[in-house]
């Protein structure tokens, strides 16, 4: 008996696990930003100091530099984006409202063309607040499946929506899994 007491349910497990397929997909997005600016900045300043030693006799540089400004474009362009998120998410937490929001739906989506699969959860809002409005929260993009011992239909989350504008609102997807290891 003291064996099954000390072992954590599958629902926490189940949440422990997803948490960090969370947590990895984060990573992952911005581990690739940081290594196409790494790579842009690398390839940039190997042509700098090429075309400083031969300057106008290899014309091949010129066509590297465009090809290296790319990712370096793209990397410097979200890593900024990055930044900026990061800052919203701490203003958005201590200046808009923390409404309840009950999931009535978790659409898991399956593409046969870009053998992807992604996962959405919408959710109306709870309370007197935003009762009989037809507000519908849609979450972001999750890479995985959400099993019914993490999250299921008619369960609370967490939504935090801009005072006077309800277009304007962001779903706490970690706090999802921390109510599951509760």
């Amino acid at each position: 008996m003291n064996a099954q007491q000390q072992q954590p349910p599958k629902s926490k497990t189940e949440a422990l696990r997803l948490l960090f397929r969370f947590k990895r997909q984060k990573f992952s997005w911005k581990f690739q930003q940081i290594f196409l600016f790494c790579l842009g900045t690398i390839i940039l300043y190997w042509v700098y100091s090429k075309l400083s030693t031969y300057w106008w006799d290899l014309y091949l540089l010129y066509w590297v530099a465009w090809l290296g400004a790319i990712p370096f474009w793209y990397g410097s362009k979200w890593i900024f984006q990055m930044l900026t998120w990061w800052l919203l998410k701490k203003a958005i937490v201590n200046s808009w409202e923390k409404i309840d929001a009950v999931v009535y739906k978790i659409e898991y989506i399956e593409s046969w063309s870009t053998y992807q699969r992604w996962t959405f959860i919408f959710a109306r809002p709870k309370g007197w607040l935003l009762e009989g409005m037809w507000v519908i929260f849609k979450s972001e993009r999750l890479n995985f499946r959400l099993p019914r011992t993490v999250l299921r239909p008619w369960d609370t989350i967490s939504v935090y929506v801009a005072r006077g504008n309800t277009s304007n609102y962001w779903i706490d997807i970690k706090d999802i899994f921390y109510r599951a290891l509760e």
